[in-house]
């Protein structure tokens, strides 16, 4: 980590939050592209689900130098979706940030998002572009799924795959809480289930500016249990059709989606493989 930034946590504008499970060496990227924020008006809060690595000392060293983590700690596990809602109770920023503990932020970030929130009161929701980098963080690739930048575009995709990347977004806290937070009956694509929630009530965007960067491979929820998340992920899909009307857009995907839960394993990489070309076309 660089040397002791200074930043306010007193009223803080945001509340960036993550929750953390034996975080590894890779923690320390996703909290040094915070602490690097040209915005400096946020707090961050960490939720230790139950680590035996190295990230509970990891976080104690930060808060000994000054950094002013609200760390929370979970005796023993209880999964990310439990985990964020434990950390929203602790958060008390007009806007809510996530961050995964895997990916990065560009410094700009905060500030890009504070700045079209401000000037659009009916965006609740805002992500960004972003794309993939290996697990070392030294090649990058565009991002496999189709970019929606407006609110139209956002709610067309809804039907067919998560149109926001998790570590990208920034919610109005208020929005947030009116929802009820993450929904506890998904372990797994709980994130794209909260956002069919909240655009009943709201409008959402996505700024065109890379400004996230997801790590991918073995670290990654979405690569260790692709069929869970699939599952899921179809739950949130029908979820939106039901609320919103059927359209044949949900009929591919879901499909798709089925194909990975009930494929052996050995096919599954083909499927995404698959998918991926699919996803392109979408």
């Amino acid at each position: 980590m660089k040397g002791r930034i200074a930043f306010s946590a007193v009223n803080p504008v945001v509340s960036v939050l993550l929750a953390v499970r034996d975080g590894g060496t890779v923690l320390g990227d996703a909290v040094q592209s915070v602490l690097d924020q040209s915005y400096r008006e946020f707090e961050i809060v960490v939720v230790d689900d139950g680590s035996s690595d190295g990230t509970s000392a990891f976080l104690d060293e930060l808060n000994t130098k000054g950094f002013k983590l609200k760390v929370l700690r979970n005796c023993a596990s209880i999964g990310l979706t439990r985990s964020l809602n434990l950390g929203l109770q602790y958060a008390t920023g007009k806007y809510i940030a996530r961050i995964d503990h895997d990916d990065v932020w560009s410094p700009e970030k905060l500030k890009k998002q504070l700045a079209f929130l401000e000037a659009h009161p009916e965006v609740g929701l805002l992500g960004t572009a972003y794309k993939e980098m290996s697990i070392d963080g030294l090649s990058v690739r565009d991002a496999l799924l189709p970019f929606c930048q407006s609110d139209s575009e956002i709610r067309r995709a809804l039907y067919q795959y998560n149109p926001f990347f998790h570590s990208s977004i920034v919610v109005r806290r208020d929005l947030l809480q009116s929802a009820g937070g993450y929904n506890e009956r998904f372990i797994y694509a709980q994130d794209y289930e909260l956002w069919v929630r909240l655009l009943c009530h709201s409008q959402a965007a996505n700024l065109p500016e890379v400004l996230c960067f997801r790590r991918t491979g073995e670290l990654n929820i979405s690569f260790r249990k692709n069929r869970e998340q699939r599952l899921n992920a179809l739950r949130a899909k029908l979820l939106w059709a039901r609320l919103n009307g059927f359209s044949l857009d949900v009929l591919g995907p879901a499909l798709r989606d089925l194909a990975v839960v009930f494929f052996p394993e050995f096919l599954t990489r083909i499927v995404r493989r698959k998918l991926h070309g699919l996803g392109r076309q979408c």
